[in-house]
């Protein structure tokens, strides 16, 4: 595939943007750090007095089409039928030029819908935003995964394709940017991109995600005991996200202090895992939630004594990270993808030494010594100084300029 470099007109940073994006998840309609992203990111830049057009995937029970003042969401990228791998380029491509209108940038979610929209309005700039390593990311999965060979060997093609896809888009993009460090080496490491590389961090709704009024009513509302610390995270239930390890490290503080475990999500481990909790004596203690309402999620956060990401493989950012630090819960991480980022500075101590339980139970204790209050309101300060979208439109939205004055020269598709 042919593709001359782009040239850089100086940025137009004048009025209204026509934006349209491209994404694979849209929140509510699926949970994760992408969705949560792409969903704010658009509202955001809405607020801010652009036009947008989003390009999402089906869901049941949801308008296919709805407009909020001027945002507007077409779900119409199938589900269900072709792998979305697959789907997402053909109907990318097909719906990125019926809904493109006026639109004078791409923002794109996915290399998937990325590559198909920009096979369709090959003269838009196309802001990629990535992620993580998509074949890296299904490659972890399929490795952890129980499942007859059959399965695995498609499993393994669709990973290979997801692969070579997103080395497509990459080499189509305009720009790209990434939430981290950790994401800008992985895509360094498997791409030679030639463009612009902007890091901007994942933003939070700090007015949506805050401490509670009556932090003592949520606990009740949630049926927590007055003197037990919660340890909560919320997690897809797959093995890179590290919740044995969790699970284990409770088991060696439950006999030094009163505590439970809540664990919100759903996934392939649940069964194992309820397993794993009867074996180490913990039912008592330890319930997994399975997937919660968003505003029942925010009480949890908001309840928590410690909120605890045990991820032992490729952590991108961690929305959830910074969606409870800006609750006022302290986060206990380990050492893994981008946590560190997240972490160090507001406290080295909140990092694990390691992804094993005894490292995980050692951090959890620290941080439950900690003081209570004093440590809460650092928690939410530093989320608010660094990743309420107050803060982080703008280096979004300057970028979107950056890259809407790039001039595009004829491409092949």
């Amino acid at each position: 595939m042919n593709r001359a470099v782009a040239t850089s007109a100086k940025p137009d940073r004048s009025g209204k943007v026509e934006i349209l994006i491209a994404t694979a998840q849209w929140w509510p309609d699926v949970g994760g750090g992408l969705s949560r992203v792409a969903t704010d990111l658009a509202y955001a830049l809405a607020d801010r007095g652009h036009s947008l057009t989003v390009i999402a995937p089906t869901a049941n029970e949801l308008p296919a089409h709805e407009t909020h003042d001027s945002l507007t969401v077409h779900r119409v990228l199938p589900r269900g039928h072709l792998p979305a791998t697959i789907g997402d380029v053909v109907f990318g491509r097909r719906f990125g030029r019926r809904l493109s209108a006026q639109s004078e940038i791409v923002i794109a979610h996915g290399p998937s819908p990325a590559l198909g929209v920009a096979r369709a309005l090959p003269q838009l700039p196309l802001l990629l935003v990535y992620h993580a390593p998509t074949e890296a990311e299904l490659e972890i999965e399929m490795r952890s995964a129980d499942m007859p060979w059959r399965r695995r060997a498609r499993a393994l093609a669709l990973a290979k394709l997801t692969g070579e896809i997103e080395r497509r888009a990459v080499s189509r993009a305009t720009a790209i940017v990434v939430l981290s460090d950790f994401v800008r080496a992985a895509l360094e490491a498997r791409h030679q991109f030639q463009g612009r590389v902007f890091q901007i961090p994942g933003g939070v709704d700090a007015r949506r995600f805050a401490p509670a009024d009556d932090r003592g009513l949520v606990r009740r509302r949630l049926g927590l005991m007055p003197e037990d610390a919660l340890i909560f995270t919320a997690r897809r239930l797959q093995p890179r996200m590290g919740l044995a390890n969790l699970i284990r490290a409770v088991a060696i503080l439950r006999n030094e202090c009163r505590l439970v475990l809540r664990i919100a999500g759903d996934g392939p481990l649940a069964p194992s895992l309820r397993r794993l909790i009867t074996q180490l004596g913990l039912d008592d203690c330890v319930q997994l939630l399975g997937l919660v309402p968003d505003d029942e999620l925010r009480d949890w956060y908001r309840a928590a004594d410690v909120f605890v990401l045990p991820t032992v493989e490729l952590e991108g950012f961690g929305m959830v990270t910074v969606e409870a630090l800006a609750c006022g819960t302290p986060v206990v991480g380990t050492p893994v993808g981008a946590t560190p980022e997240l972490l160090t500075p507001l406290d080295p101590r909140l990092l694990a030494e390691s992804s094993a339980p005894s490292d995980i139970a050692a951090a959890i204790r620290r941080t439950l010594q900690m003081p209570e209050d004093g440590f809460r309101e650092r928690c939410r300060k530093y989320a608010m100084e660094r990743f309420s979208w107050e803060v982080v439109a703008k280096q979004w939205e300057d970028v979107v300029m950056t890259v809407r004055g790039t001039t595009m020269p004829s491409r092949s598709r």
